[in-house]
């Protein structure tokens, strides 16, 4: 009896393990896998070669930009650097808001001026706000140690933010009236990422070889001022198709 209980316990202990086919992984999970480890923070820019074949196949990139009106700003992305890298990603209805508004004021001589002040945002910014567009983009799919990955899923080869950069521009009309100067001020504001902060993340990539397809991760944490650190990424060591 004692033996038939141990031999059932090995049954299901055997049955309950994830197995999994070449066309699926999981992401954690170095089986199978070449593993690189680097845990290292992304300030500039870093490139990664999936399967070390001498090309490069992703860029994170850090851009800050500076500004008269809207000060500092910077954005993070990353992106395939050739059309045989994809990344996982969700394909979302992107809305831009737009609210108008107008400023009199006077400039540096004590000379009125109007500012004609048009802004764009992500978000329904106030109330008045409407909608000024809705597009299709794709942003990140992050997942959790231990999620599968298959070929079925969504790949890009498309640079994918996780935070974007506020932008603004003014300039005169060529309006006056009654000796008030009008400008146009136009501004966007970018700011709606949604990528989790402060949590090791796990990026999807779909590589293609001259061997075939190849399935792999990176793990990847970003933190609340825009700092991306890598800890190790993984391609399959055979092709998954």
């Amino acid at each position: 009896m004692r033996i038939l209980l141990i031999f059932f316990g090995i049954t299901m202990l055997v049955s309950c393990k994830k197995d999994l086919s070449p066309a699926a992984i999981a992401f954690g999970d170095e089986t199978g896998m070449l593993v690189n480890y680097w845990g290292l923070d992304v300030y500039d820019s870093f490139e990664i070669d999936l399967d070390e074949d001498g090309i490069s196949d992703i860029q994170f990139g850090r851009t800050t930009k500076i500004s008269d009106i809207i000060g500092l700003s910077s954005e993070v992305w990353m992106e395939p650097m050739h059309a045989n890298c994809e990344l996982l990603v969700q394909e979302i209805q992107d809305t831009t808001f737009m609210h108008y508004a107008l400023q009199y004021n006077t400039n540096q001589y004590n000379e009125p001026i109007a500012i004609q002040a048009t802004t764009y945002s992500c978000s329904r910014e106030v109330q008045s706000s409407t909608v000024h567009s809705v597009e299709e983009d794709f942003i990140l799919d992050p997942k959790s140690k231990g999620d599968i990955i298959t070929l079925k899923d969504s790949y890009r080869s498309v640079r994918t933010y996780f935070t974007e950069a506020d932008s603004a521009s003014i300039a005169q009309t060529g309006f006056v009236d009654q000796g008030v100067v009008y400008y146009d001020l136009i501004t966007y504001h970018n700011g709606c990422s949604t990528f989790p902060k402060d949590a090791w993340q796990y990026i999807g990539v779909k590589l293609n070889t001259l061997d075939g397809v190849k399935l792999g991760w990176i793990r990847m944490k970003m933190d609340n001022y825009g700092k991306i650190t890598i800890n190790n990424w993984a391609i399959q060591s055979s092709t998954a198709d």
